[in-house]
């Protein structure tokens, strides 16, 4: 555990003083989103963030002065962004969707796994990734919030970015979302699979959003409203 947070530590320090790195994303997401936030302060809800910098979705924007919630299981990445990111208010919580919330409980039981990208609140994904040959860092029961809760928390006047990677949840945490009360202006969710691109341009389409971008792993999907105040409607229809 101290070896990994040592290397993070490492690999931020070089981004940060090589001084020519202008995106974050693992593959340009926020690049994307960015086109359809150009003020310097907004919101931000960071489902699954990760890295505090590396591969952030979001850091970009808390660079230009925007703060928001970063919600993430990792305990190395719970202690970084604490540390990188004093503005963010950071949870270490399972954010439930549609089939958890079935289940009306508080606490799930999370496996942290090494590589981090096995870690899971699934047994099925569990026995699987031991399978693989991921290793068990530690088991714990982890408290669980609605997307709502979160929400709740954040500075309603402000633009809002919602990013989701939490490792096949994704869909099921945007199926439990109301985007009659909340409605980010733009919204990056993982999609690695044609099915799961399929699934959530299905919903978001139906919720009024226009998808304005991919990449290998993500779609962007930007507010249809936005797009028409702002005359951009006319490059995605």
């Amino acid at each position: 555990m101290r070896g990994s947070i040592i290397l993070e530590i490492y690999r931020m320090t070089r981004t940060l003083l090589s001084g020519r790195k202008k995106y974050y994303s693992q593959c340009g997401e926020d690049f994307l989103a960015s086109l359809y936030l150009p003020e310097k302060k907004i919101n931000y809800i960071d489902i699954g963030s990760g890295n505090p910098i590396d591969g952030s979705n979001t850091y970009l924007f808390y660079k230009r002065g925007g703060s928001g919630i970063c919600v993430d299981l990792v305990q190395n990445n719970i202690m970084l962004s604490k540390w990188i990111r004093p503005r963010d208010k950071v949870l270490r919580s399972l954010v439930i969707g549609k089939s958890l919330m079935s289940e009306q409980r508080k606490t799930f039981k999370w496996w942290e796994m090494y590589p981090p990208g096995y870690s899971t609140a699934s047994v099925e994904d569990f026995k699987s990734a031991l399978r693989l040959g991921a290793s068990l860092v530690q088991q714990s029961e982890i408290d669980a919030m609605s997307f709502q809760e979160v929400w709740e928390q954040l500075n309603p006047k402000l633009p809002l970015f919602l990013t989701i990677d939490t490792e096949g949840l994704d869909f099921d945490i945007l199926s439990a979302i109301d985007f009659g009360f909340c409605r980010p202006r733009v919204i990056c969710v993982e999609t690695p699979s044609k099915i799961t691109r399929e699934n959530t341009d299905s919903l978001l389409v139906n919720a009024g959003y226009v998808t304005t971008g991919r990449t290998i792993l993500s779609s962007i999907y930007t507010d249809y409203d936005y797009l028409r105040r702002n005359d951009q409607l006319k490059h995605w229809i």
